[in-house]
């Protein structure tokens, strides 16, 4: 017997299922979703960061900036610029073809070269595309200055011819000189081709100033490195498409070039197919940073909100950073006394905040004996640290970081002075390791002043006198003498050492070393082999030491 029951209650089952498929879009709204890609500190203090926005699974462009918020590390941020082009969008172009027209090129390499050219140019938007053709040989040249016209471009490259030794950092240059300060496009790009990529004529510009540029100036460098199946410079292509956002295409044979070129036209015009936000937060300390995107907030977005979160490391330049020197005490003591040196923080940075990390205390080994350090009522009090010796001097490593509110001083160092002679002892602090937001830290140092012991009468116990004249000397000095006259007085019988150090602690003369007997003694340097400089006068004898700086100018 049938169950009528069940029939009408399958029955309604199914109509309710029925009903659901039908009218589901309906009743499940949208939700909008949102992913950080990345992000781009190539032109740091400019931050980039792009967006993939979703409604509903589908990848949306319509996303408006009062519906969006921007936090770094929890801080709202305020000023920033919203993009989100449509994916068929396309923007014209300004690029810098660079080509290599030194002898090693010369050929059939360089006659593909020329084609591959010809093939970028012709797929140029005549009506809004620009285009500049620098070649570099010896010297560099602009062939095309930049121009819409395509035959014109066309016809600069069909006369080109290879010859002679290659300025590829110039070649480079010139190329970026001629894009900057030009009513370019958005898409701008310097396109560098090349069988090697060695560079052995270059006057104005190296690799790094290349970079430098570049960055300033927001163009991407395309290094094209054409050699069948050799390799050339890959560290320096490979640099260049890398610091400025660029791609580096390595060992392409004369094949695979036209294609390369038309890869790199069509990548250039297109917009990428994801949204960006830029903002400048400042302050390139190297800190570890978290980005936080909202959608939907504070005005909603396709029925609702989404949140993403994305790390990224700041670079650290010291050239954008604000430099704070901080001072030492010059001490003056005598050869029996302990040197103190007290680094102070200058009165302007009373509230300055320090992360301690590590201190390089760098000192003459042979003119003072390092103590102790002493951090008591200082900015540094509270911290942890280990102490090293090594043959520079003494490195301070701090095992935990601890910020602080700093005082007037940072601490205080200890040093026995060596010897019994007159001596200035300089001590150098390398403070690198102690930043604070948006400052570091320059190296700074101070001088020990030694005088020797004296006895009841005001005269030396020990030791000897040394003067030298004239100072400055040489040629272009004052007196015009090419020699300088040192002037040695020893008590009695003494073993003496008289040497000649340039200002990087380098032997340059070995004067003389002997046995002098008690009395004066006189002997010249001359200024052969000498460069304009300061140099140091070290005379030992009797154990005793004295340092004299001399000054030679041609």
């Amino acid at each position: 017997m049938m169950n009528f029951q069940a029939l009408r209650n399958g029955s309604a089952l199914v109509w309710i299922t029925a009903l659901w498929f039908l009218f589901w879009p309906g009743l499940l709204q949208a939700q909008p979703d949102v992913t950080i890609l990345g992000i781009d500190t190539l032109w740091y203090p400019e931050v980039l960061v792009n967006l993939e926005i979703t409604c509903g699974a589908e990848k949306r462009f319509d996303v408006q900036r009062p519906q969006l918020s921007l936090d770094e590390n929890g801080v709202p941020v305020s000023t920033f610029m919203f993009y989100c082009p449509p994916p068929e969008e396309e923007c014209c172009l300004s690029v810098a073809l660079v080509l290599d027209a030194s002898g090693s090129i010369n050929g059939p390499i360089f006659d593909s070269v020329k084609v591959a050219a010809e093939t970028f140019v012709r797929g140029l938007n005549g009506d809004c595309d620009y285009a500049t053709v620098v070649v570099f040989r010896g010297y560099v040249h602009t062939v095309v200055p930049w121009t819409n016209d395509v035959q014109r471009l066309l016809n600069g490259i069909k006369g080109l011819f290879a010859l002679g030794p290659g300025a590829l950092y110039d070649g480079i240059g010139r190329g970026m000189e001629e894009l900057i300060h030009k009513e370019g496009w958005e898409c701008q790009a310097v396109v560098v081709i090349s069988d090697n990529g060695f560079d052995n004529a270059s006057t104005r510009y190296t690799l790094q100033s290349c970079i430098d540029t570049a960055r300033a100036n927001k163009l991407r460098i395309f290094p094209v490195q054409v050699a069948e199946g050799g390799t050339g410079n890959d560290a320096a292509f490979s640099a260049l498409a890398r610091e400025t956002g660029g791609i580096a295409y390595m060992g392409i044979t004369m094949s695979e070039l036209r294609d390369i070129y038309n890869d790199l036209r069509g990548m250039m015009r297109r917009h990428f197919d994801f949204c960006a936000m830029t903002y400048w937060p400042g302050c390139p300390d190297g800190t570890t940073r978290t980005v936080t995107v909202e959608v939907g907030r504070p005005d909603t977005y396709c029925g609702g909100n989404a949140r993403a979160d994305f790390t990224y490391i700041a670079p650290y330049r010291k050239n954008q950073l604000e430099e704070i020197r901080l001072k030492t005490d010059d001490i003056h003591v005598t050869a029996a006394d302990t040197a103190r040196v007290v680094v102070r923080i200058p009165r302007q940075y009373d509230s300055l905040l320090i992360e301690a990390k590590y201190i390089d205390v760098v000192f003459d080994r042979q003119c003072l004996e390092f103590l102790s350090v002493d951090f008591s009522e200082s900015a540094l009090e509270d911290c942890r640290y280990k102490a090293e010796l090594n043959p520079r001097g003494l490195h301070l490593v701090f095992d935990t970081t601890v910020v602080v509110t700093s005082p007037l001083s940072l601490g205080r160092f200890l040093f026995k002075p060596l010897g019994n002679a007159s001596a200035r002892c300089r001590v150098s602090f390398n403070l690198a390791g102690l930043r604070t937001p948006c400052r570091f830290f320059q190296e700074t140092g101070g001088m020990v002043e030694i005088v020797p012991v004296v006895d009841i009468d005001g005269n030396e116990e020990r030791g000897f006198h040394v003067s030298a004249f004239p100072n400055p000397f040489g040629p272009g000095a004052w007196t015009g003498q090419d020699e300088i006259q040192v002037r040695l007085s020893v008590p009695r019988a003494l073993r003496a050492m008289l040497h000649l150090y340039d200002a990087n602690g380098n032997k340059v003369k070995k004067l003389v070393e002997g046995i002098f007997a008690g009395g004066e003694h006189l002997f010249r340097i001359d200024g052969r082999g000498l460069n304009n400089g300061v140099y140091f006068l070290i005379v030992e004898a009797g154990g005793f030491r004295k340092i004299i700086p001399v000054v030679f100018m041609k």
